[in-house]
This record gives C-alpha cells, sequence and structure tokens, in this order.
C-alpha cells in the first residue's frame, strides 16, 4: 500500500504527461504483478463496489479523532475532498505495515462491504492504526469508490506499452473487457504474446473530436469522410465463437437489455465486428432517446415484453478478419463493409454541406469528421 500511495501522491503533483507516465512505469517495473495488476484497474478507472458509506466514515472518523460532526464538516469545506478530510483528522498510527496493495484489497478492503457495521468499524480502526497520512488518503478513495487521480487511461496504456515493449493499441486491446487483477493478468498485458482469452474482447472505441479549423484543412474531400452523430447507446457487437457479445462504451455486456439484437448472431458471419449507436427504432424512423432510457437500467429485458420501439444498431464501422488480429483500413472501405455484413441497417451517412437536412434522431450540429486512414478494428 506504501508503494501505491507513493504513486497516487505522484502523479497529484505534477501535470506534466511525460513526468506521470515515467511515475507509473517505475511502479510497475518495481511492485510485485498482483500490486500493478490491481494498481492499473483502479488507474484506469475501474474499481470494486463501495465498501463504507461516506456517512458512516465521517461519523466513526469524528469518534476516533474526538471531534464533532461539525467540526469536521467544517473542516471538510476547507479542505474540500472527504478521504483527505478524514486521513488529516486522524491520529497517528501507533504501529507500521508492510502488507503490499493485492493484500490489502483482498484481505482488507473486499472484505468490508459483507460485513455489518459494527464490524466494519473495528475493521476500520484497526487500519487507521496502520497506514500513514498518505496511505489513508488512498484507503479511503478505495473502500468509498470515489478512487481517481489525474491520469487518463492512455498515459496508463503508455506506460505499460514501454515496459513491455509493445505498440499502444496491443495494449489498448488488452485493457478491454472484463478482466480480473492477477499476476497472470498482469503478465499477459505486458508479455510479447499474450495468452488472454479474445472470444468475448470487443475493441478499443474510436472516438470523435470536434473538428477546430476549417474543412479544407483536412486535406483532399476523398481523404476524409463526415457521419451524422445519432442520439443513441455508443456499442460494438462482436460474433465470435458462435456468440454475440454487446459492449457498451463503458465496457459493459449488455446484451440482455436489447433482446432485438440476439438474432443477429446466426446472420454476421464469425468474426464479425460492428461499431456504432444502439438507436431506438420504429416504422423506418429513428425515436427519441428516452425510449432508449427505459432499457439503460434493467439488467434483463425479454424479447415478449420489450418496449414498443426495437432497438437495431447502426454501425458506422464493421470489420471481418480473424478474431486474434486487428488491422487498418481506410474509413470509406470501412463503411462500405458495414452496408455488406448489415444491409438491412446500415449507417446513414452525409456529405455534412451546409445544406444538408439532418435524418431524424441525429444532430445537426455534431457531425463527426475523421481524417484517413481510419482503423477499421477486427
Amino acid at each position: 500500500m506504501r508503494a501505491f500511495a507513493a504513486l497516487y501522491a505522484a502523479l497529484d503533483e505534477t501535470t506534466r504527461t511525460s513526468e506521470k507516465v515515467a511515475a507509473i512505469r517505475a511502479y510497475l517495473a518495481a511492485v510485485p504483478p498482483e500490486d500493478a495488476a490491481w494498481a492499473v484497474y483502479f488507474l484506469i478507472g475501474r474499481k470494486p463496489r463501495q465498501a463504507v458509506s461516506t456517512r458512516k466514515l465521517r461519523t466513526w472518523v469524528s469518534e476516533a479523532a474526538g471531534v464533532s460532526e461539525w467540526l469536521f464538516d467544517e473542516c471538510h469545506e476547507a479542505v474540500g475532498d472527504l478521504a483527505e478530510t478524514a486521513a488529516l483528522l486522524l491520529p497517528p498510527p501507533t504501529r507500521t505495515t508492510t502488507l503490499p496493495l493485492h493484500r490489502w484489497v483482498a484481505d482488507r478492503l473486499l472484505p468490508l462491504a459483507g460485513k455489518d457495521e459494527a464490524a466494519q468499524k473495528t475493521d476500520l480502526r484497526a487500519a487507521w492504526d496502520e497506514l500513514d497520512r498518505g496511505e489513508r488518503l488512498v484507503f479511503h478513495k478505495l473502500i468509498t469508490g470515489a478512487f481517481r487521480v489525474g491520469v487518463s487511461q492512455r498515459l496508463v496504456i503508455a506506460a505499460l506499452a514501454e515496459l513491455g515493449e509493445l505498440a499502444p493499441a496491443t495494449v489498448a486491446h488488452r485493457l478491454m473487457g472484463a478482466w480480473q487483477p492477477s499476476a497472470a493478468q498482469y503478465r499477459s498485458l505486458v508479455a510479447a504474446e499474450s495468452d488472454q482469452p479474445t472470444t468475448s474482447r470487443p475493441y478499443p472505441f474510436l472516438l470523435a473530436h470536434p473538428l477546430e479549423g476549417d474543412p479544407a484543412e483536412l486535406g483532399p474531400r476523398d481523404a476524409w469522410q463526415a457521419e451524422w452523430k445519432f442520439d443513441g447507446i455508443r456499442a460494438q457487437l462482436v460474433r465470435r465463437g458462435g456468440q454475440l457479445f454487446v459492449w457498451s462504451r463503458g465496457e459493459e455486456l449488455i446484451g440482455e437489455r436489447f433482446p432485438e439484437l440476439a438474432p443477429i448472431a446466426g446472420r454476421l458471419p464469425e468474426g464479425t465486428v460492428l461499431d456504432g449507436e444502439i438507436l431506438p427504432w420504429k416504422d423506418g424512423d429513428i425515436l427519441s432517446f428516452a425510449e432508449l432510457q427505459r432499457r439503460i437500467g434493467r439488467k434483463i429485458c425479454r424479447a415478449r415484453s420489450s418496449p414498443r420501439s426495437p432497438s437495431p444498431s447502426s454501425p458506422s464501422t464493421c470489420s471481418r478478419r480473424p478474431a486474434a488480429t486487428s488491422a487498418s483500413a481506410p474509413s470509406a472501405s470501412a463503411g462500405r463493409s458495414s452496408s455488406n455484413c448489415w444491409p438491412r441497417w446500415s449507417a446513414t451517412s452525409c456529405a455534412c454541406r451546409p445544406s444538408s437536412t439532418p435524418p431524424p434522431g441525429s444532430s445537426s450540429a455534431s457531425c463527426a469528421r475523421t481524417a484517413a486512414p481510419a482503423t477499421s478494428r477486427a
């Protein structure tokens, strides 16, 4: 925990990208792979469910520090961060620990969520008596589900790529999908050849960015293309191993919420990946995003009870290549491939001229222009 707390402090103290990448790389190279796996997991924004509520933390810290709750609140207002306020108010520890990060997570953090209040309080007091101020800050953020630091996933990928002497795109792909931190998982992230299962794994989502300059600056017209930005749920449909996996941009499997997509598994060729928007669709028209919101909170939506608005996907990229490889292709050919893979529900595109009339359900102000060559992911 001590080394991870030091990394957190180092990342929090600098705004220089090179220094952040160097700090992550140095940490990952120095700690056991079990610790490195959990550090990567937390740094890319993943987290276990909240183990202790902020209300309980506030009350128990006030008791341990011998301050009234109104004084805790005043301190919190001055500091601006609950986890840091709690770390500052607690009395110094009476002992130290060398317990590594993965043991803190497995033995102390994860079991907390399933314990009653009395046991949680006892465990927290024991932890406070072993951790210094910086370690307490990180621990509080982890147990309350509030861990975040000024590091993007791109910087973590850069550090891993440097360690493993790999292409950043390879590391990004290996980080996608559902995985649990372990020594084996970390080794496979930085190995020259990974033995991770890839059947269900999606590809990194290619995101559009606002065009800062004039379209003429993009170069020849046949070197780039524009597509309407529909108001839907960004997703990838992965057809591998005779199964269909539907991934959200947040790397969550959401296929059970959209049973209308299940029949597609038998129609798409093996190894096909569609990347686009899930849209509510009825009588040839795209409906309001509000129709999709009825699905978002559901874990399972049975086909017989699905809402009146079926939800096909509008793919912007389609790729048919062996599941273990990835390749690049011009964005225009990727768009044609999507029509071939899914002729009935292919994406609507436009030339993005000022006189263009946006199709229903699209945002006329958000035509996405992507400079060629774009990446077609398989």
